[in-house]
Formats: structure tokens, C-alpha cells, sequence
């Protein structure tokens, strides 16, 4: 299902971190929380819950698989 042009527009520029969920083999952006203290976010599918915190001594990497 694709997102809204409302869910584009809200995400636009925003700084994201490109999450391959293989519980279902999706791929996901997810977007840093209010606080911006983490990227959350979930599978599309399940709904399995994924949280990388933001903090010093971090990966430049942007992309991920969950396990």
C-alpha cells in the first residue's frame, strides 16, 4: 500500500534510516520520534516494532536489516 500524498508531504526532507524488515521481506523508511532522540518505526505487514537510538559514537550507515 502506498502512502498518502498527505504521509509525502509530512516526510519530506526529513531525515530517515532505510529498514529491511525480514520478518516479512519488506522494505521501510522509518523517521526520527518527536524527541528525536531515535528512529522508530514499524513493519507494514506485521507490525513488528523497530527503534534505533540517536547518540554520540554512532554509524554513519543508513540502511538496515532486522534480525
Amino acid at each position: 500500500m502506498a502512502p498518502s500524498p498527505e504521509k509525502k508531504r509530512e516526510h519530506a526532507g526529513k531525515s530517515y534510516l532505510g529498514i529491511q524488515f525480514n520478518c516479512c521481506n519488506v522494505y521501510q523508511r522509518i523517521y526520527k520520534n518527536r524527541h528525536a532522540t531515535a528512529y522508530e518505526g514499524r513493519c507494514p505487514k506485521c507490525g513488528s516494532y523497530v527503534r534505533v537510538p540517536i547518540g554520540e559514537g554512532g554509524s554513519s550507515q543508513r540502511f538496515f536489516s532486522t534480525t
